[in-house]
């Protein structure tokens, strides 16, 4: 198996600044007075500024020589004075703003819809105690310079979910047509964020092959992936080709618990993984703390049957909490 794990200045003395005679500064509103003085503007056009509180060095002057005549200080007026439009009421409802359904936001609403139209979803849920995996990633982080990257949970979600998918295999599957179709390849989504001007929503780059990657690779790829996601750089083959999708509602912090993640079609299942939070629980007749990380694994029925979901989920649970079977 390729290897998965690679092996593991004083800060300089601040300098003090030197002394800097203080400089007496030019009053807000007497310099306001000045740069009006210089203003090019004819005396009909200043008494009409005045009588109506217009700021002239917003003005751009349209008479000679940039000259601000009478005509730029009654445009001004008009705009200043110029009643708000009433503000949009629906079914007796007051709209603080309309954004139009566009491309990114429309093709999310028809996946998401299609995804629960054509399937039968049900949601697992569980918790993971992350004691052991958070100990394994905090060493990866010190050791950031020589592995060159910095390890994140959702990477190791990435490698723990491809070696279960690699021993339950029907996971790793899709229903097309009257097949069942199960998948050589073990290509994982990462659900990512994005915002592009008015429009927002997810967007899930694939790491192809997951399960033939080492953790530092995976990183590194995630990472591209993630980048591009968000600066609109993806290209088509980054979103195609996925087997299973990891979600990690996590990484957003403020508590994130149990959800219901929405299958990306035409895969056959998703996990969603949550905070990990500091929790009582009992180990060997003993009240401890333990960081706890809820998951949420939603899966198509018509393909997956609970016991299957039961047994994935039971071993990437057993390998996240004893993560050094992931060398083995």
């Amino acid at each position: 198996m390729k290897e998965i794990f690679t092996t593991v200045a004083e800060p300089a003395e601040a300098t003090e600044s030197a002394e800097v005679p203080p400089v007496e500064a030019t009053p807000p509103v007497a310099a306001r007075a000045e740069e009006e003085k210089r203003i090019r503007i004819s005396p009909v056009a200043r008494l009409m500024a005045e009588e109506h509180m217009i700021d002239i060095t917003t003005i751009t002057g349209t008479g000679p020589d940039g000259r601000i005549v009478r005509e730029d200080i009654q445009r001004a007026i008009e705009v200043k004075e110029k009643p708000a439009p009433p503000a949009e009421v629906y079914e007796g409802k007051r709209v603080k703003t309309t954004i139009p359904l566009k491309s990114m936001r429309r093709a999310i609403a028809e996946h998401m819809h299609r995804s629960l139209s054509v399937s039968a979803q049900l949601t697992n849920m569980g918790e993971i105690d992350m004691t052991e995996a958070i100990k394994l990633r905090n060493a990866l982080v010190t050791q950031e310079e020589v592995i060159g990257t910095r390890i994140t949970y959702t990477d190791i979600f990435v490698l723990v979910a491809a070696k279960a998918l690699k021993e339950y295999p029907y996971v790793n599957s899709s229903l097309i047509e009257n097949d069942i179709k199960v998948w050589e390849d073990i290509n994982i989504g990462v659900a990512v964020a994005v915002e592009m001007g008015e429009e927002w929503g997810l967007i899930v780059p694939v790491v192809k092959n997951a399960d033939q990657k080492s953790l530092p690779e995976i990183s590194k790829e995630v990472k591209v992936l993630v980048e591009k996601a968000r600066s609109g750089k993806l290209m088509p083959d980054d979103v195609s080709g996925g087997t299973f999708t990891i979600t990690n509602l996590g990484a957003f912090g403020g508590g994130w618990g149990f959800g219901t993640p929405i299958i990306n079609q035409p895969e056959s299942a998703i996990l969603g993984t949550g905070t990990i939070t500091d929790r009582p629980v009992a180990r060997e007749g003993q009240i401890v703390i333990r960081p706890i990380m809820t998951y949420s694994f939603t899966f198509d029925h018509r393909v997956i049957d609970g016991a299957l979901a039961g047994q994935l989920m039971s071993r990437v649970t057993e390998l996240l909490e004893n993560p050094s079977l992931l060398a083995l």
